[in-house]
């Protein structure tokens, strides 16, 4: 048996999915979230204004309908409900749910269950964010750059204010080899700051900035453990000015080109310039497995270059 208490609450067993009433749903949350809840206490949280002989008795009807719709025991307990043995729930791994907490549902007239729905609600987002944040930088850490990307943008998604995630974006658009993007998006952090914290980037969001080409002042360079961006990726290739002049030769002339050499030469980054000096290009980079060979993400494998005019 699961129960989903992210965007429309509702309990999935076996192929059957059964939605959840309001009082209901907010019952089964608060249960999986703090595990366990005293019957008095849950009677007077969702019937605030009845006595408590009345808010009881609703509670042992809201467990009777419950009952009798799922064909099973989901709430136990006597004096203590809590959750029956077995059950899964989605908030228990928040990147999971796919919504907020009890979404689209609010409960001002349960001014009790309305004020822990807001704190864990917040609490969910932030343990959201963080394995979002987790799972970005093992990707980025894998050589999944693209992937890692998606993820951070997913994560400043679910909290624009958030400068770390800002700064993991700004990152990973450079080091896809996408420098412009990089940049708008360390302009898009500026106003962000700006308008809703009324502040501006920290000193090391600046030193991200200047290292990949703005005119904002250095205040504070990377510390010894950390590798600066610009050395995993430098602003500006040398050495292959006369190959790069023979693809675009070869583009103007309206020719097809392939690019071969041994893992870790430099062919992902010679294309990468190759697209930024030209227009109408789309580039898929690696294949499936390639994370296996030496050097490792798209210095290993294929990177394919579509071109039209």
């Amino acid at each position: 048996m699961e129960l989903r208490v992210g965007g429309a609450a509702k309990v999935c067993v076996g192929q059957r999915e059964i939605k959840l009433e309001r009082k209901a749903a907010a019952l089964l949350a608060y249960a999986a979230l703090e595990r366990e809840v005293p019957r008095g206490m849950a009677a007077a949280m969702l019937w605030p204004d009845a006595d408590e002989k009345a808010a009881r008795n609703s509670l042992r009807q809201l467990l009777f309908k419950l009952r009798n719709s799922l064909g099973m025991e989901l709430i136990v307990g006597g004096d203590i409900l809590r959750l029956a043995g077995g059950t899964v729930v989605d908030a228990h791994a928040p990147e999971t749910m796919a919504g907020a907490l009890l979404e689209g549902w609010e409960y001002q007239d349960c001014s009790q269950f309305d004020e822990w729905l807001t704190a864990a609600r917040e609490r969910i987002a932030q343990q959201h964010r963080k394995a979002l944040g987790e799972r970005a930088a093992a990707l980025e850490d894998a050589g999944r750059v693209d992937e890692a990307l998606a993820v951070a943008l997913e994560t400043l998604r679910g909290d624009p204010l958030a400068e770390a995630a800002h700064r993991r974006v700004i990152r990973l658009y450079y080091l896809s080899g996408d420098r412009a993007a990089a940049l708008a998006s360390y302009e898009r952090c500026v106003t962000v700051l700006r308008q809703g914290l009324g502040v501006e980037p920290s000193a090391e969001t600046r030193a991200l900035a200047a290292s990949i080409g703005t005119e904002q002042a250095v205040t504070k360079r990377p510390g010894p453990a950390e590798v600066p961006v610009t050395v995993l990726r430098p602003p500006h290739m040398v050495g292959r000015d006369r190959e790069l002049q023979a693809l675009l030769r070869a583009w103007r002339d309206g020719r097809v080109f392939l690019v071969l050499g041994e893992p870790g030469m430099g062919k992902s980054r010679l294309l990468a310039e190759f697209r930024s000096e030209s227009e109408h290009v789309a580039c898929a980079a690696a294949r499936p497995g390639d994370a296996l060979l030496p050097r490792g993400g798209a210095d290993a494998g294929s990177d394919l270059l579509l071109a039209s005019r």
